[in-house]
């Protein structure tokens, strides 16, 4: 334990304090103490008169660790800083940094003496995130410190109040815990003189707040003691940030600034975490989590397929039970010393807007053996300690229930240990290790499309979409490469022997698929019209000054590749111009309700060397400007929209692009295509096989360079004669076999996909209803891939005119957009002709039978034209007869007969 009047005792003996003073009169030989030099020189006189200061922490399991050594530099700064003459106006003092550093017991008791040398009769607050913790972390070893330095202590554990008492004077701590929300309280009502919070970083802001509210007594101070989080957590930004504005001073510990750590010891703590863990409680950094709490998690290494004949050796179902948060569980089964999660069943009430009841939720575990084929009786449940009445309900129905370590880190260090040592590990149905919750407002769900279910989004909430979005983006580029001609299966694959042929052929069926659907759905430019003449004059003038048909083209291929894509409308110089913008740097952010409506958007680039990222949030309100050198949201303006500028248009609900579903079976062609080719180069290179003569090297030489073969059976007459054999060395030829593996997979290309293959030697053939057949497939994709479209369409048609800057177009002329898609079908026009002249006999709208024929890319500027030229002919023969030129019937000509009745 930390001695104080030993510490006194060693700066005297230093020659840092005179005999007939103390800590608190020589100031200024004090703060000398808090080099390096005198710390050495206290040691060196510690050795030689056997005084020792033992300093100790306790970890969160109860087990005790201690070490005599001197304390460290930051440690006595820590213990007297509130003498400091430059610190006399400041009002807080923090310390964070990593775990085992040596700041809790100086920090609590530094709080002490300075409370008990500065007030009298007076009530402070001590805080931990609960009162228990802060009883096991703090008051325990507090108190045998306080008794040893001759303080009075008396705890009233009923009332969670400390009394102590030195030197006729008497103060009051009450203990608190910041557990959540509703804390703050706990402390409303209460004068304080001073505060000290332990782990304040897992408490609400709220609490916080409140608590530093209350002391109102003259020189309070307040004392912050902490391991570090997210760099966007409030903590940060509201004090360590903000130093000069809180009046507080900051110091930041590691372990190697506590003495009492042995290397050894140092490095075992250091084996312990590892990611973003390592870098918080190691190194000490604010760092965000990267989205996944297992970061070592490997699909290749640790997703695996098991035997259908495995015979467990024990199983357990491992139950994370949520109210508000989803309830999970995991089936777990041993098999030669490995664990692996072979089944899940997740729930959330928030997703659906339904929560269910504790009976519910068993009813679905009782499925969830049943579906599993698990016995009962052989089957524990591990359940979360907190979950009572529903560990009660699972007893009741006959499961044996086992209570989990709550202890989150030592949970997540002891996973990752056993991941790393390859004894646990995921079936192929259970890869999905990561959960979807990214943290309490932020999901992701199986489709990879971002949730938010929070007030206000955070620039935390924001860094773990991002980072979330990066690991997609992983896939997505995968599909570009495909398109691109880099195929990474083959390209990519082990290398053969030197002695091997081993050519790699690429046969881009994923850009002919895309090409030729993209071509198919919106080569011919989209019909997109409003009813009313001016607006829509006044549209189509937009949409081609402003390229719409080739914006519309590359987003249908985006979307065909990543399986969505972004319209994004912005402001230039005044004009409103549409681009689209890459799913590999952008997406949507939804609400968390049926309606699934959008909230936010987000763009992001990497500048510099790649390091740091500029983003851009959009909400309907404002455009937030985001810097990764600067905390918090970044510049802020007004959205002139008062919309969502981007918005996304998907392949299908499932977001699923064309390449995504064949790109093994383009992995296949091309292995097999470039298989065939070493063949050829096989047979190219083929040994020469000569049986029953042996060949010199000038017969060799004379063999290569005259091409011609001449020889004998034996070189005398008396040799015995030998069948002479001269012939090439050939492997079996499989080039039957190969081709019809090549057929069928090229042919399930174009099946799976649904994409016509133009190539197909019977295409030519095909004629009528017989080659519209053949286009049914694509055309039924197409068709419920435009109704997806056309509704994205509108939206980004509905940013563009909020903006009143089209003229004649109103601000809600969006909802009456007509939108019709002219697919590249081949076409018997003489039948659509018949059919137009059928319809307009009948008496139907001009527009309407001008649509049948396919040659007409724009019926409704089609029918202004046919009126255009009839107003121009009649014109014309009004003038013609005005002229003279034309006479009334009965009427005779100048060079002409009269005309009869």
């Amino acid at each position: 334990m930390v001695q104080l009047q030993a510490v006194t005792t060693i700066l005297k003996m230093s020659g840092m304090l005179s005999e007939d003073s103390t800590p608190e009169l020589d100031q200024a030989k004090l703060r000398k103490a808090n080099s390096e030099a005198d710390i050495a020189k206290s040691k060196a006189i510690l050795a030689q008169y056997e005084v020792q200061i033992r300093q100790e922490e306790f970890a969160d399991n109860d087990e005790e660790e201690r070490t005599d050594d001197l304390m460290g530099a930051k440690q006595l700064q820590v213990l007297f800083w509130w003498q400091y003459p430059e610190y006399q106006d400041k009002f807080a003092i923090i310390a964070d940094g990593s775990v085992r550093a040596g700041k809790t017991v100086v920090m609590s008791t530094s709080y002490i003496r300075w409370a008990m040398e500065s007030f009298n009769g007076r009530n402070f607050g001590m805080a931990g995130k609960t009162i228990g913790s802060l009883r096991r972390n703090v008051i325990r070893d507090l108190k045998r410190i306080l008794i040893s330095e001759h303080y009075r202590v008396h705890d009233n554990q009923s009332e969670n109040m400390i009394t102590v008492s030195k030197n006729g004077r008497t103060n009051y701590f009450f203990l608190f815990g910041g557990t959540n929300e509703a804390s703050q309280d706990l402390v409303q009502g209460i004068t304080l003189a001073g505060f000290f919070f332990d782990e304040v970083a897992l408490m609400p802001e709220s609490f916080v707040s409140q608590a530093t509210s209350r002391l109102s007594v003259e020189h309070s101070k307040a004392w912050f003691n902490c391991n570090p989080e997210s760099p966007y957590h409030w903590f940060k930004l509201n004090w360590i940030d903000k130093l000069s504005d809180k009046k507080a001073i900051r110091v930041h510990f590691l372990m190697k600034d506590n003495p009492s750590l042995s290397k050894e010891t140092i490095d075992r703590y250091e084996n312990m975490y590892s990611g973003v863990f390592y870098r918080r409680y190691i190194l000490g950094e604010w760092s965000v989590a990267d989205g996944v709490v297992y970061d070592n998690f490997d699909r290749e290494t640790m997703v695996v397929d098991v035997p259908d004949d495995v015979v467990w050796e024990q199983q357990w179902i491992s139950i994370d039970y949520g109210t508000l948060n989803p309830t999970v569980f995991k089936l777990w089964s041993l098999y030669k010393g490995v664990w692996y999660n072979r089944a899940e069943y997740y729930y959330s009430g928030r997703e659906t807007s339904k929560q269910k009841t504790d009976e519910q939720y068993i009813d679905d575990l009782e499925d969830f053996f049943y579906e599993n084929e698990l016995n009962r009786e052989s089957v524990k449940l591990i359940v979360d300690p907190s979950a009572a009445s529903f560990k009660k309900s699972l007893r009741n129905r006959g499961f044996t229930v086992v209570n989990a370590n709550n202890n989150v880190l030592d949970g997540i260090r002891f996973m990752m240990t056993q991941m790393n040592a390859g004894k646990m590990k995921w079936t192929e149905n259970r890869g999905d290790l990561v959960e979807t919750y990214l943290n309490d407002n932020c999901y992701v769900d199986d489709d990879n499309v971002f949730y938010f279910n929070g007030d206000k989004i955070t620039r935390e909430d924001i860094d773990v979409f991002i980072l979330k979005h990066s690991s997609i983006v992983r896939d997505y580029e995968k599909y570009r490469n495909y398109y691109k001609s880099k195929h990474t299966e083959i390209l990519n694959a082990k290398p053969k022997p030197d002695y091997k042929p081993d050519n790699r052929l690429v046969i881009n069926h994923a850009k002919k698929i895309v090409d030729t659907y993209s071509g198919f759905a919106v080569g011919k430019p989209i019909q997109i019209s409003l009813t009313e003449d001016l607006a829509n004059t006044s549209l189509a003038e937009f949409n081609r000054s402003r390229n719409m048909d080739t914006v519309i083209s590359r987003v249908w291929k985006e979307s065909s590749i990543f399986g969505r894509a972004y319209f994004y409308v912005y402001g230039d110089n005044g004009e409103i111009r549409v681009t689209n913008t890459s799913p590999l740097n952008t997406f949507v952010i939804y609400d968390d309700t049926v309606a699934h409506k959008p909230l936010y958007a987000v763009r992001y680039s990497t500048v510099g060397m790649g390091l740091q990222k500029r983003i851009t949030l959009y909400s309907d309100k404002f455009i937030y400007e985001i810097s990764e050198k600067n905390a918090g949201m970044g510049q802020k303006k007004a959205n002139p929209f008062d919309l969502i500028p981007i918005v996304e248009v998907v392949e299908n609900d499932e977001r699923l692009g064309l390449i995504e579903n064949v790109i093994t079976l383009i992995d296949e062609v091309d292995k097999a295509i470039s298989e065939k080719s070493n063949d050829v180069a096989y047979f190219a290179d083929a040994y020469l096989k000569v049986l029953g003569a042996l060949l010199t090297d000038e017969q060799l030489k004379n063999l290569r360079d005259k091409r011609v073969i001449n020889m004998k059976s034996a070189e005398t007459e008396d040799d015995t004669p030998e069948k002479l054999e001269v012939d090439f060395l050939s492997k079996p030829n499989a080039d039957g076999t190969q081709e019809n593996l090549l057929n069928r997979v090229i042919d399930n290309i174009y099946q799976m996909s649904m994409i016509v293959n133009l190539n197909d030697k019977d295409f030519g053939n095909s004629t009528g209803v017989a080659l519209e057949m053949k286009y049914k497939p694509m055309l039924s994709l197409a068709t419920l891939k435009s109704r997806l479209f056309s509704e994205s369409l509108k939206r980004m048609y509905q940013v563009v005119f909020a903006s009143n800057l089209i003229k004649n177009v109103g601000e809600e002329a969006w909802k009456d957009l007509d939108i019709s898609f002219q697919y590249d079908l081949p076409h018997d026009v003489l039948s659509e002709v018949q059919t137009a002249q059928a319809l307009a006999s009948l008496g139907v709208s001009t527009e309407t039978w001008l649509k049948v024929i396919s040659v007409v890319n724009d019926p409704k500027q089609e029918e202004d034209k046919m009126l255009n030229e009839q107003k121009q002919q009649f014109k014309n023969n009004l003038e013609m007869i005005a002229s003279g030129n034309i006479k009334p019937d009965g009427e005779v000509n100048d060079n002409g007969p009269r005309r009869e009745e």
